[in-house]
């Protein structure tokens, strides 16, 4: 037998004892004792923003063991991707208008809607398209955005995902300041207050709706291509953003 012959030999024997450890988690532990399992294995792609546009994993990933089904067997490889589309968060961007597709198309091979299995997501808006804006050094205020009305619709499609989803919304500055300005004003909680506060005036009973109806929401401002961190975010559900006027 050749050194060729041999190592597919052996490959093939190290698929077949996966393929059966797999089959034995399957059949002697409880779903809920696998899904701790999958969550470790994935421990390193679970706390990360995930584009909407991105190939599932299996695809993408080809080359870890873990999503190859012939060395995972069927039903864990399913379980496995069930997984990671409940536990990772999805960034639309700016690109609303994807939302409804993406969340009504099927996942490859589990043959159900995407929004049955997701339960995180993050959107991005610029604030310029949903409020007033004065000009940067002051004067009239602009008319009403034309974009409002369709970013509002848009925004309907969230209630795809079941209830008790988290959804984070990222705003944009609109203005027309320096970078150094721009990144020195609007880190400032104040700064940040008022921003939030004008967007979530506009958009009260779009929010108010998600918020009553069990979604979790969050706000935060994203500065360039930086999303906001956790600890930036605004919890719009417990009523930690103020919407009156401060002194």
């Amino acid at each position: 037998m050749g050194q060729h012959a041999t190592t597919n030999s052996l490959d093939n024997n190290q698929d077949a004892k996966c393929r059966d450890l797999c089959e034995q988690m399957i059949t002697t532990l409880p779903r809920e004792l696998r899904d701790i399992i999958y969550e470790y294995i994935l421990c390193d792609t679970l706390y990360k923003d995930v584009a909407a546009s991105t190939n599932e994993p299996a695809s993408s990933q080809a080359g870890l063991d873990y999503w190859q089904v012939e060395k995972v067997a069927d039903t864990a490889w399913k379980e496995l991707l069930e997984a990671w589309y409940r536990s990772a968060r999805f960034h639309m961007g700016e690109d609303l208008g994807y939302i409804e597709r993406f969340l009504s198309s099927n996942v490859a091979r589990l043959g159900v809607p995407r929004h049955h299995l997701i339960t995180k997501i993050s959107i991005t808006f610029n604030q310029r398209d949903v409020v007033f804006l004065k000009k940067p050094l002051g004067g009239d205020v602009t008319k009403v955005p034309t974009s409002r009305a369709r970013i509002l619709e848009r925004l309907e499609h969230l209630f795809l995902l079941k209830r008790g989803a988290s959804i984070h919304l990222y705003v944009i500055i609109g203005c027309r300041w320096t970078r150094r300005m721009m990144m020195i004003d609007a880190r400032s909680p104040r700064r940040e207050r008022k921003v939030l506060r004008q967007v979530t005036t506009v958009m009260f009973d779009v929010l108010l709706r998600p918020s009553a109806e069990g979604y979790r929401l969050a706000m935060g401002i994203q500065l360039f291509s930086r999303r906001p961190d956790k600890s930036s975010l605004f919890d719009l559900c417990s009523g930690n953003l103020p919407l009156e006027e401060e002194d």
